[in-house]
Formats: structure tokens, C-alpha cells, sequence
């Protein structure tokens, strides 16, 4: 995309975002609606200042997030629920900021968050044992909230890490491996069913590609990338092409496809004024700056 299209979608979204912007400091996920967890938090990492590569950290304001509602440790969305994933993304962005007790609470409970543990499955091939991390408490482990509370857990905590922590990092490298598609990438849910390969996404071969930058070298890290390299303008929603944009960044390889079609998408539908999706893109957008360095381990 050219330099001017760029300047020209990261402006825009930024009006956008800065206009949608709640009284408590939140953002909905369309305009004029109650701030939510997910949107004020890709809200605060695409608006907020640049974490640029060898230069001296600026700490991210965090501030909505001080006031807003918690449960042992963990953030509380929308009629008292807790998303695991949306508190993964929180913890990338608390990762950013000046929040050490907030940091620490956050820590222990990703730390002890886990999914349940169901019997072996008799209709496809994975481990059940598995306990990763679930949407909700007391659910069965999934692969984006397992990816997202990974990426968070890894940016929270630095090396060398507590014997704990290393153990539930474990555990979500070991999900993300058994889920793994045959052909490169995840599926939102099961890798196979009744005997099928299901196919791979975007968004959660991105997100899971994130979490997994740390251990690049591992096969099915390295299958997943070609996918997505390949597949990077596949799916035409602005989430896919935004998170792909970023995971690509993170692993140093072009995006320009994903990056264009993101425009093109922005022209033609406005992202159907999805607030998040619109952080995501601004993110996405302004990468050249920030390389994407809240998303790196």
C-alpha cells in the first residue's frame, strides 16, 4: 500500500476512535454504547504511544482500567462476565504500562485460570487432558482464549520465570501443538472431526502464531506461518486482515496484501462501524512505526 493510502486509513481511524471514546475513558464496540473490555483495551494499544524497537520504553496509559470492575484479579466485561481472552488482551496491554500491582494480580490469575480437564474424546484426534485456558471458567480449553492468555501471560512475566508460571506457558504450548491443522494454522476449535481435517483461519492461526513467536522454530509454528503468509488476504473481514498484518510484522514478513485489502475494506464497508476492529486496524496500520512491539516474546 502507498505510504500516502496509509497516513490516509491510520488518520481516519484515529478520528474514528477518538470520537467513539466513552466519558469513563472506555470504548464500546459501536459508538455510543457501554464501554467494553476488548475495544478499550486495542483502543488503548493503537492510540497510545509507540513501543518502539531499542528506543526507551513509554509507559501506555492505561487509566480506564483502573476503575474498572475486577474479580480475583481478573477484568469483568459486560453483565458481570469474565472473558478469558479479552483479559489476555489486557494483559498485553498492562504489559506496556506502569500497573505493577494490576500486573501482578492479572498474573496470578491468568497463572491460575485453567480449562477443564473432559475424557478422550471418541469423535477426533487430540489430547483432552490438555488444561490450557477456556473462554469462561469451568469450560473446556480452547484455541483463541489459550493463544491470547499465552501471548499475555509471556508479555506479563519476564525471564526467568517463577516455576508456575513456566508451567502453565507449558500447558498452552502444548494445546496450541495438539491443535495444530494438518496443513498449517488453527481452526477456531478441534484441528479434526469424525474422521476430518478441518481447515485452519486466519485470526486464530495469527493470534496463536503471536504467542508462539518465542519458540519460531517448532514445525507446526513454522507450517502455520506459510499458511498465513499465503492466506494473508483469504478472508476479506477486517479482523483477519488486521490481526495478519500484525503477526506477519512480528515475524518480519510482508504484508502488503493484507494490508491494501484492509484499506480497500475500510472504503467500501467502514469495518460496519466496529470500534474493535477499528483499533486493530489502526494498529495494523501505523506498524511501520511501533514494528508491532506489544505483540512481540
Amino acid at each position: 500500500m502507498k505510504a500516502v493510502a496509509v497516513a490516509s486509513l491510520a488518520d481516519e481511524l484515529t478520528t474514528t476512535l477518538l470520537a467513539a471514546r466513552n466519558s469513563d475513558g472506555g470504548w464500546p464496540y459501536y459508538k455510543g454504547k457501554a464501554s467494553r473490555l476488548e475495544p478499550t483495551c486495542a483502543a488503548l494499544l493503537a492510540l497510545g504511544p509507540p513501543v518502539t524497537a531499542g528506543a526507551a520504553p513509554v509507559s501506555l496509559d492505561v487509566s480506564p482500567l483502573d476503575r474498572w470492575q475486577r474479580r480475583a484479579g481478573l477484568f469483568v466485561d459486560a453483565a458481570g462476565e469474565v472473558n478469558l481472552a479479552f483479559n489476555g488482551l489486557a494483559a498485553i496491554a498492562l504489559a506496556s504500562s506502569v500497573r505493577p500491582s494490576m500486573a501482578a494480580d492479572l498474573t496470578a490469575a491468568l497463572t491460575q485460570s485453567r480449562g477443564i480437564r473432559i475424557p478422550p474424546s471418541a469423535i477426533n484426534r487430540q489430547d483432552d487432558t490438555i488444561q490450557a485456558w477456556p473462554w469462561s471458567e469451568g469450560t473446556f480449553s480452547w484455541v483463541e482464549p489459550t493463544a491470547w492468555c499465552l501471548l499475555g501471560l509471556k508479555r506479563l512475566t519476564r525471564v526467568p520465570r517463577p516455576p508456575q508460571v513456566l508451567r502453565r506457558i507449558d500447558d498452552g504450548e502444548r494445546l496450541l501443538a495438539d491443535r495444530a491443522c494438518r496443513q498449517g494454522g488453527w481452526n477456531h476449535g478441534n484441528s479434526n472431526m469424525l474422521g476430518t481435517e478441518l481447515p485452519p483461519y486466519v485470526p486464530p492461526t495469527a493470534i496463536a502464531l503471536l504467542a508462539l513467536h518465542d519458540v519460531a522454530g517448532a514445525p507446526h509454528v513454522t507450517r502455520a506461518l506459510q499458511y498465513l503468509e499465503a492466506n494473508q488476504q483469504a478472508e476479506a473481514g477486517a479482523l483477519a486482515l488486521s490481526l495478519a498484518c500484525v503477526c506477519l510484522t512480528v515475524y518480519s514478513r510482508p504484508c502488503e496484501q493484507a494490508r491494501s485489502a484492509l484499506d480497500t475494506q475500510w472504503r467500501r464497508s467502514r469495518f460496519l462501524d466496529n470500534l474493535h476492529v477499528a483499533a486493530l486496524a489502526l494498529y495494523a496500520a501505523t506498524a511501520e512505526g511501533h514494528r508491532c512491539e506489544a505483540f512481540r516474546v
